[in-house]
């Protein structure tokens, strides 16, 4: 299934370059140091996708694979939602090896503070 190439992304790497400087950015604990590792989107996407397979991001084969996301732009919607636009950035064993990435994909955001803390909620590619 595509989306279970998805739950290794990293929100640290996501949002710790978000911030308007008048507030705080939405970042989990260990974001700083890579160690946030964990799906990370909310129930009701998730649902959406189990729902629909085919609009989930993800891939069908094992390479490349979706690295990170590179944070380009971020807008604070709310306290509690922001607007993200970035790049996946994708990976093979021969980027790994030799340097560089395997292409770019454009993503659009959106990212939600919930109970869990926070969380992708929207996602457009």
């Amino acid at each position: 299934m595509k989306t279970a190439a998805w739950t290794g992304l990293v929100l640290g790497s996501l949002l710790a370059g978000c911030g308007d400087g008048g507030g705080e950015r939405p970042a989990p604990e260990g974001a700083a140091d890579g160690g946030a590792r964990e799906a990370v989107v909310t129930p009701s996407l998730l649902e959406a996708w189990l729902a629909e397979p085919g609009a989930a991001p993800g891939r069908t084969v094992s390479s490349p694979w979706p690295e990170r996301i590179e944070v380009r732009s971020a807008r604070r919607l709310a306290a509690d939602r922001w607007e993200v636009a970035g790049e996946v950035v994708l990976m093979t064993s021969v980027e790994v090896a030799r340097g560089g990435d395997a292409g770019r994909e454009r993503v659009d955001l959106e990212v939600s503070r919930t109970a869990g803390g926070w969380r992708i909620s929207g996602w457009s590619d």
